[in-house]
């Protein structure tokens, strides 16, 4: 991270992740909430990266905290694999349970959103993420029989996804 931040490409905008808050997904959390301070996981790496970009270029940075990235081209296929597999029928594990909350975000908007903050030359920490309360794994299943139906078996190990998002963004 050093080595990269130490080049002369003007203003840095980092892609970060919401996982750099030891409180999320379990709270709500923003901007201002504490970031890891160590670790060796994704998140507490991220927040480190962070913390080395602001000491190798105070203020001329700023950092976009990635929630869950959808749209064209998506390498994790995170999403259509879910609407594929509904419509295959039969059991169906979900990641959550169908009304829980999800912020996705299109990654055209989220690079637009960044683009315009390496334009501007805007540093700080902003969420990338869609507002709370956007939509739900049912819905974003794109099948509402998740509703009524009994195969839809939610995993033990499900969590929240988001983060809050306050500050505000060109970003639905």
């Amino acid at each position: 991270m050093a080595e990269s931040a130490a080049l002369d490409a003007g203003h840095y905008v980092f892609v970060s992740t919401c996982n750099v808050y030891p409180d999320w997904p379990d709270k709500p959390v923003d901007e201002d909430s504490p970031t890891w301070a160590e670790g060796e996981d994704y998140g507490q790496q991220k927040a480190l990266a962070e913390r080395a970009l602001e000491q190798a270029r105070p203020g001329a940075w700023a950092s976009v905290r990635a929630g869950l990235i959808v749209g064209p081209h998506d390498n994790v296929f995170r999403l259509p694999w879910w609407r594929e597999r509904l419509a295959r029928g039969g059991d169906v594990p979900a990641p959550a349970p169908p009304g829980r909350e999800l912020q996705l975000i299109d990654a055209r908007d989220l690079a637009t959103f960044m683009l315009d903050l390496a334009e501007g030359g805007v540093a700080g920490a902003f969420n990338g993420t869609a507002p709370i309360g956007q939509t739900t794994t049912r819905s974003s299943s794109g099948s509402r029989k998740l509703a009524s139906t009994s195969a839809f078996a939610t995993s033990p190990s499900t969590r929240r996804d988001g983060c809050k998002r306050s500050r505000s963004s060109r970003a639905p």
